[in-house]
């Protein structure tokens, strides 16, 4: 395992055996690159931070509760974390009730989640120690637990999450026992934080970016449909099994469908992909037709992120790719129109022609790039060349000529001024631009 040179001064330093532990270690056996680094040892928080006061390493506490501590030098961080043993109520909680310290190494890793994630290796004699058969499974590709799986699980119901992410980024299988406990006691997420599981969600959504598995995103949802996890997520993805479309423009269900562009999406497009088609299940029940699942699947994906306290601004971006992603589907808008939506999205509009792409790949049937994103893109470019305004401080006018507009209509004026760009070249003129603000001198 490599190990930086700041990584052997700390570990020359320490009192004792010092560990890099968990998913490094991993890492490192499956030749993965990691950036984050956690070690261990039988040394409390308090007794590394009195081991290092007086050395170039910082140690800020992270949970004296936990034993953890940030190690900082010359730019690299660490996690410590103190032998110990864990306490949980069973319900699932992600936290433990209470924690012991003075454990030993096997002790340590038996608290653990997974084989995989239990190795220590010693950074002074350069070598793993492993207790629970991690090696083994990492050979094998296989998840499974270091202890019964029925009492790992129930002690923390955010390892159905990590179980999944894990089997998604580096291709493994699962357990079966471990599978089916997970899907057993899939009802446990409802006693973790919802933002503990959001930060799992989006890590499976991009779990491509760690072995570079294309298809690691699909199976990750997958997997959290076949365990039940997906309920307490967005529960409206399963309804999409066994919905059919209309076979010339889909060649899967609507749940195959949604996972297959989730496959071709970028991964800043992928929460959307996710629910472009969200709603067409409800929909067809209710009405026996589709139409409307952009506006309903818009409604979804903020109710569902709200839950899962995205951040309002990531929600709203989703929201708005939702809706306007079936906007000139058949490319049969007017080009005024088209214009003037243009403008209205400019914000999101480069990503929702990403969504446009991997929904038509994601259907199917059909080769090539998605003509209506091709004509937003084409019809974008021709804006900007023109000078068209997207937003009021590129237009030709400064405060000095709204002076003599009441302050209240003076918003009013520069959004009509701005919209009027989009569809007039006489307006993206210093001189058209103030004869169209004349209108609204006087109050009038």
């Amino acid at each position: 395992m490599e190990i930086s040179a700041v990584l052997k001064e700390l570990a020359g330093l320490w009192r004792g055996k010092l560990y890099v532990v968990g998913g490094a270690v991993r890492d490192a056996v499956l030749g993965v690159p990691t950036t984050d680094v956690d070690l261990a040892s039988p040394l409390t928080a308090d007794e590394v931070r009195a081991l290092l006061a007086d050395t170039p390493f910082k140690a800020e506490p992270h949970s004296l509760k936990l034993g953890t501590l940030g190690i900082y030098k010359d730019g690299e961080k660490f996690e410590y974390t103190a032998f110990r043993t864990d306490s949980y109520d069973m319900r699932g909680a992600h936290s433990p009730s209470s924690v012991s310290f003075g454990s030993t190494l096997e002790e340590d890793a038996l608290r653990r989640d997974f084989t995989v994630n239990a190795l220590y290796y010693d950074i002074k004699e350069e070598k793993i120690t492993d207790v629970t058969g991690g090696l083994k499974d990492i050979g094998l590709k296989l998840i499974r637990t270091v202890r019964a799986p029925e009492t790992v699980i129930a002690e923390d119901a955010l390892r159905i999450m990590r179980m999944v992410r894990f089997a998604a980024s580096y291709g493994f299988g699962i357990d079966a026992c471990v599978m089916e406990c997970a899907t057993a006691m899939s009802s446990n997420l409802t006693n973790v934080a919802p933002e503990r599981i959001r930060e799992e969600f989006d890590r499976i959504l991009a779990a491509d970016a760690v072995c570079g598995i294309k298809s690691a995103p699909r199976r990750g949802l997958e997997l959290l449909t076949e365990c039940g996890a997906i309920d307490y997520i967005v529960p409206e993805l399963k309804e999409g099994v066994g919905v059919e479309q209309n076979k010339h423009w889909h060649r899967y269900d609507v749940y195959g469908h949604i996972l297959s562009t989730v496959e071709h999406a970028p991964s800043e497009i992928r929460l959307a992909a996710l629910f472009h088609d969200i709603a067409k299940p409800v929909l067809k029940r209710e009405t026996g037709v589709t139409a409307g699942h952009a506006e309903r699947g818009a409604e979804i994906a903020e109710t569902r992120m709200s839950a899962l306290r995205y951040p309002k601004a990531k929600t709203a971006e989703v929201k708005e790719l939702v809706a306007a992603h079936m906007f000139d589907l058949k490319c049969n808008e007017s080009e005024e129109a088209l214009r003037l939506f243009v403008q209205e999205h400019i914000g999101i509009i480069d990503k929702l022609c990403m969504l446009k792409d991997a929904d038509w790949a994601g259907g199917g049937t059909r080769e090539g790039s998605n003509p209506s994103a091709d004509r937003i893109r084409a019809l974008l470019s021709a804006m900007r060349a023109e000078g068209v305004a997207f937003s009021v401080r590129e237009l030709k006018v400064t405060g000095e000529d709204l002076k003599d507009i009441e302050p209240a209509l003076r918003s009013v004026a520069l959004e009509e001024l701005k919209r009027l760009t989009a569809v007039n070249a006489a307006a993206r003129t210093r001189s058209g631009a103030l004869a169209f603000l004349e209108k609204f001198k006087g109050g009038s």
